[in-house]
């Protein structure tokens, strides 16, 4: 998280381009998500445990809060020493969501209909820091 932090500031403080954020950012989303694949890979047992949670939650056994906090807990259990970013946690959302906004940004000359310009990822980016840095706190 401190990564994506202080590319975060980087870019809202106009020390680096739009490019060059588009380029960082999604390196490092690419990093966490190759990390969490590695990781499933070395570790069959936590896609079992990660299916039989949510069969659990499917059929009613267990509630949405009670879903959430065990989903957590075994992501802890496995993630917790190798990637940066838990799956399932707030900053997991915030990074999804930005993720997503950047995926959709096209310079003006290459922009088509559904694709976002720069004044949105910097809207994004903004909202993104704002909400890391309350989860800091």
């Amino acid at each position: 998280m401190k990564q994506l932090l202080s590319l975060l500031e980087a870019y809202l403080s106009n020390k680096t381009t739009i490019d060059d954020f588009e380029h960082e950012f999604l390196d490092l989303w690419r990093e966490v998500r190759d990390k969490r694949y590695q990781i499933i890979r070395e570790h069959p047992d936590l896609e079992q445990a990660a299916d039989e949670l949510l069969k659990q939650r499917l059929n009613g056994t267990l509630s949405d809060e009670e879903y959430n906090r065990m989903y957590y807990a075994l992501n802890k259990r496995y993630y917790a020493n190798e990637v940066m970013i838990l799956p399932g946690s707030f900053e997991d959302k915030i990074m999804n969501d930005l993720f997503s906004v950047v995926e959709a940004y096209s310079p003006e000359h290459l922009r088509g209909p559904y694709e976002l310009t720069e004044v949105e990822v910097l809207q994004a980016a903004q909202q993104a820091y704002e909400q890391l840095k309350a989860v800091r706190m």
